[in-house]
């Protein structure tokens, strides 16, 4: 049995009779002819589908599985691929020029050097998809799962999400890892003065005692200028504190920390 009918005989298990009618025109054009503009391929179970190259130009892929499926190269331009699961897919090079991938599973998607121009990709899940070389102008990332995703400009994510992942990485150790995501944060917004205090601790903790004074002292300035008294006093405390540490045998930094009390803590956390 040739690949293509292979391919054509999984797709068509996840349909219902209905579907089945309405659809295996469509599909079957899909998956012969490598071209099947304006077609009706919603929820075709396309999961590793060979469809380099492919035409679908204006198609409905609603609810459709295309989990790594191979759809580089593909025009996929004005695609309404609403609800659908492209996990892990190859998209590189592909032209998804206007495209409706709202709500979409697109974890480990390879999007290198395709063009999403005007894509709607608002509620979707992009860990650790990768989108080097791709054309992202006008791209509606609102309220999309970003943590992870590679190559997506620094201010498609807020400040207060990258200083939020830099705190759970804190929490776990990763401290490389934390600084990173501080390091955004405050690229996207330099008065971020709780950046600064985040990226602080996770310096101390790394053994970089000057740079974290030196963000202390920084947040303790912006906090000053934001009128937050409160913030002021907290960032001067933990300054004070790493430059003069505490002599008492055995204390860590997280000891020292620690004797801020539950405010630096509910303050970092906020």
């Amino acid at each position: 049995m040739k690949l293509k009918s292979i391919l054509l005989a999984i797709a068509l298990i996840s349909y219902t009779p209905t579907a089945i009618a309405d659809n295996i025109e469509h599909v079957n054009r899909a998956l012969s002819t490598n071209k099947c503009q304006k077609c009706d391929l919603s929820n075709a179970g396309l999961v590793f589908a060979k469809l380099s190259g492919v035409d679908l130009t204006g198609s409905n892929l609603r609810e459709a599985n295309l989990s790594r499926a191979d759809l580089s190269f593909a025009n996929l331009r004005n695609v309404d691929f609403r609800g659908a699961s492209l996990l892990g897919a190859n998209l590189n090079g592909a032209d998804l020029t206007g495209a409706n991938l709202s709500s979409v599973d697109l974890s480990g998607v390879n999007f290198s050097n395709a063009n999403l121009q005007g894509a709607n990709l608002s509620g979707s899940d992009l860990r650790r998809a990768y989108f080097g070389g791709a054309n992202l102008t006008g791209v509606n990332f609102a309220n999309t799962f970003l943590r992870g995703a590679i190559g997506i400009p620094i201010d498609s994510v807020k400040s207060e999400e990258y200083y939020a992942w830099g705190n759970d990485e804190d929490r776990r150790g990763n401290y490389r890892q934390a600084i990173e995501y501080y390091n955004k944060s405050v690229m996207v917004d330099p008065k971020f003065a709780i950046g600064y205090m985040g990226r602080a601790i996770s310096l101390r903790q790394m053994g970089d005692v000057k740079a974290a004074i030196q963000d202390a002292d920084r947040a303790a300035a912006l906090f000053e200028e934001q009128g937050d008294a409160k913030g002021q006093k907290i960032a001067k405390d933990l300054s004070e504190i790493m430059t003069n540490p505490p002599s008492a045998p055995g204390a860590g930094f997280g000891d020292i920390v620690s004797g801020l009390g539950s405010l630096l803590l509910q303050f970092l956390l906020r």
